[in-house]
């Protein structure tokens, strides 16, 4: 299985890269919608097992969400001059308001499941967590600026927190756990984990600083939504493992072989990244 994930990690990996690096912004654009297409359908899994037709419109449904989002930018420019598109920023304050609320799911789990155990509760919750991730990538690559790939970098910068949190959560977490995060939630995240994950991550903080500089002109709010934006990442895979858990399954998909589905990759992401870009049009803008 070890091997399976390492091999499946190598070819997303430089797929992922060249999507970010070298898509025209149409092309990232698209991408990202079926990126978004897969994750709605395997959603229809944590809804409760839908029937195929229903999980197509669900996914259909949110696909048209966000086109008609894109389409509300005049000739495809999110951003005019240093302000992103209104329908931009609502998407992201949504956010930000229905991550506050899943902290607070979370953290009383399970006494809250009937509040959201239904599938239109779901549906809903599918959509405030997809959506705005998806505006959020788009919105964080195409970031206006002076210099030449700051929306590149700042998307990667994104993506790299996560990873980083990732992967110090597991090494720290497998080294030294003891404590446990949320043991009703996932049994096996710690304490130490999340900790060891916030170390790892302050490598690419710092990193960040050096590729831009100008954020040291905002500092307080630079480190505020760095750390917020790692904690998110955190968050949202704590979402994702209740939900499966009310459903009773332990991947949302298949299709990445040793890795499960797309959800179970992209989870942390659809929270931090919206958390990123709202902070990133403070300090990088």
């Amino acid at each position: 299985m070890l091997k399976l994930r390492i091999l499946t990690a190598l070819v997303l990996l430089p797929v992922a890269l060249a999507a970010i690096f070298l898509l025209s912004d149409t092309a990232f654009e698209i991408a990202i919608g079926g990126v978004l297409m897969l994750a709605a359908w395997e959603w229809g899994t944590l809804m409760g097992g839908l029937k195929r037709r229903l999980r197509t419109i669900y996914g259909v449904a949110s696909i048209a969400i966000v086109a008609a989002v894109l389409a509300s930018s005049l000739s495809g420019n999110h951003w005019h001059g240093l302000e992103l598109a209104d329908w931009f920023i609502v998407s992201l304050w949504l956010a930000m308001a229905w991550w506050t609320i899943a902290l607070a799911l979370v953290l009383v789990y399970p006494s809250a499941q009937p509040l959201w155990r239904s599938w239109p509760a779901k549906a809903v919750i599918g959509w405030l967590t997809l959506i705005p991730w998806g505006l959020a990538m788009i919105a964080l690559r195409s970031i206006p600026s002076e210099q030449a790939y700051t929306g590149v970098a700042l998307l990667l910068m994104s993506l790299l927190l996560v990873w980083a949190a990732d992967t110090g959560g597991y090494v720290f977490g497998k080294r030294f756990g003891k404590t446990k995060l949320l043991p009703k939630v996932s049994p096996g995240k710690t304490v130490e984990g999340l900790l060891g994950g916030l170390a790892l991550a302050s490598l690419i903080v710092v990193g960040g600083l050096w590729y831009f500089p100008a954020a040291a002109n905002n500092l307080a709010v630079y480190l505020l939504f760095c750390y917020l934006s790692v904690i998110a990442g955190v968050l949202g895979d704590l979402v994702e493992s209740m939900l499966k858990r009310d459903a009773g399954i332990k991947d949302s998909g298949k299709i990445l072989p040793g890795h499960g589905g797309i959800l179970d990759r992209v989870d942390s992401l659809t929270a931090a990244v919206p958390v990123f870009t709202l902070g990133a049009i403070y300090w990088a803008v």
